[in-house]
């Protein structure tokens, strides 16, 4: 699975998901980054990029694997 994200990047950034470092992370131009993803299991992931120069933008929850199920709520 590819992913894309984008903001003001520079070339050779580093791209996390929670903890892990995603090696084949590419930089495209300023806006656009792409990297493939490792298996992982359904569920809310963070990416975090950093810049070679330790400018780092983080989003919380900014992957989402799987599809998403939310069960109602039955108050008695």
């Amino acid at each position: 699975m590819r992913f894309q994200v984008t903001d003001n990047f520079i070339a050779s950034p580093q791209v996390r998901l929670n903890d892990a470092v995603l090696p084949d992370a590419r930089w495209i131009n300023t806006n656009t980054l792409t990297a493939t993803l490792p298996a992982v299991s359904p569920g809310f992931y963070d990416v975090v990029v950093t810049n070679p120069g330790g400018q780092e933008s983080a989003l919380q929850r900014g992957l989402a694997v799987g599809k998403q199920a939310y069960l109602p709520v039955i108050f008695k």
